[in-house]
């Protein structure tokens, strides 16, 4: 079977995404599901809500997974949000609450803005170091007349 032009798109997208990219990746896809689940649960469609929530504890599971948890107080605050929300899912689909999958979807929409901010805080990061390094490669030295101490010419 061959794969449809729309999942050859996501594919480089997945294989080409850093990290960050990634997980917001991750987080919209979570949301994505959640919000089927959400609507399903509101039709009384349990199966359809049950199979979206399972979506959405396999993405915090991932999410999960992929925390570094020597990486500090974050990564162990992240983990317990994950875990949180993960329970909250499993009360919500047993008891057939749609309200839980709301609560979920503000969590993870919370996280998920905090991402972006922080996606674009690191590009901005990157951008200045880029600079700096541009600015640095145009720096060159030029001796005096009688090959004495160097000044620095920056050239524009």
């Amino acid at each position: 079977m061959s794969a449809t032009p729309y999942h050859r798109y996501q594919q480089v997208q997945i294989e080409g995404a850093d990290e960050g990219a990634l997980v917001l990746m991750l987080y919209d896809g979570a949301l994505r599901f959640l919000e089927k689940g959400h609507q399903a649960m509101l039709k009384k469609d349990y199966h359809k809500a049950y199979m979206e929530i399972i979506r959405v504890e396999r993405i915090l599971n991932e999410l999960m997974s992929c925390l570094n948890l020597e990486a500090g107080e974050i990564a162990h605050n992240l983990m317990r949000l994950y875990e949180f929300m993960e329970w909250r899912l499993i009360l919500a689909n047993k008891d057939k609450d749609p309200q839980g999958l709301v609560e979920v979807s503000k969590l993870l929409g919370s996280l998920r803005d905090a991402w972006v901010e922080a996606a674009r805080i690191e590009r901005e990061k990157k951008a200045e170091k880029g600079k700096d390094k541009a600015a640095t490669q145009r720096v060159t030295r030029v001796e005096d007349e009688e090959g004495r101490t160097p000044s620095l010419n920056l050239s524009s």
